[in-house]
């Protein structure tokens, strides 16, 4: 659950902050971290453009994906989705383990952010301390109206939430708060709230069984965290 949030502003701050990355631009070379540009493997030579163009441009990523009943769907914002965390953290620990990067540089920043983020020490430390302060005004909501408040001010604008994705579903505050179109009516928009932080943080959790114990861990999870709450007093 750590991941997906993180990498974006760990990407950010390590390619396109980094001096190398502007110099790189400067001289039309490639960046300073690894091949990037179109992927001419998506497309299917075989069928025309004038016959079909979306199958031309797409036929390839179509004939190698593959749906099963795990993964019943497919798109390229899921690969990236896949792909990008594990590259980031990648690079995030191949920086950790160098002693030359330029103090306060984006690079150094980047790492100290990333051990800062790992330091599972710290925050078993700090216990349930950070959430006191929301806890005591979650508890303290008494009308309709209060609640709304705090779902505005807790994930509306301005709060943390999930920009790489088009949804409010990985929001990790207590409701996800999201403005969409009517479902009967699309000539207006709705104010849509869910719940925010109670799920894994991909499909792949609960259908990958190499990640079966994720899943399986999560109701007791749910559990203890409403106790340490104090919502289940």
């Amino acid at each position: 659950m750590k991941c997906l949030s993180f990498a974006l502003a760990a990407l950010f701050a390590i390619t396109f902050a980094s001096p190398r990355f502007t110099q790189a631009a400067a001289n039309n070379s490639l960046p300073s971290h690894g091949v990037w540009g179109v992927d001419l493997t998506d497309r299917d030579p075989a069928v025309k453009p004038g016959d079909n163009f979306y199958m031309s441009q797409n036929g390839g990523w179509f004939n190698r994906t593959e749906l099963t009943q795990s993964q019943p769907t497919a798109a390229y914002w899921r690969d990236v989705r896949r792909a990008v965390p594990a590259q980031i953290i990648g690079i995030l620990k191949e920086l950790s383990s160098r002693k030359d990067l330029p103090a306060n540089s984006p690079e150094d920043k980047a790492t100290k952010f990333y051990r800062a983020f790992m330091d599972e020490d710290s925050v078993e430390k700090a216990g349930m301390s950070p959430f006191e302060p929301m806890l005591k005004r979650l508890k303290a909501i008494r009308t309709r109206s209060e609640l709304a408040r705090f779902i505005g001010q807790s994930a509306g604008p301005g709060s943390s939430r999930a920009p790489s994705l088009p949804s409010n579903s990985s929001n990790r505050q207590f409701c996800s708060l999201s403005i969409a179109q009517d479902n009967l009516d699309l000539k207006l928009n709705r104010i849509y709230v869910g719940q925010g932080g109670l799920v894994l943080p991909g499909s792949e959790f609960y259908t990958d069984p190499k990640l079966a114990d994720f899943k399986a861990a999560l109701p007791s999870s749910v559990v203890t965290a409403a106790a340490l709450s104090g919502s289940m007093a």
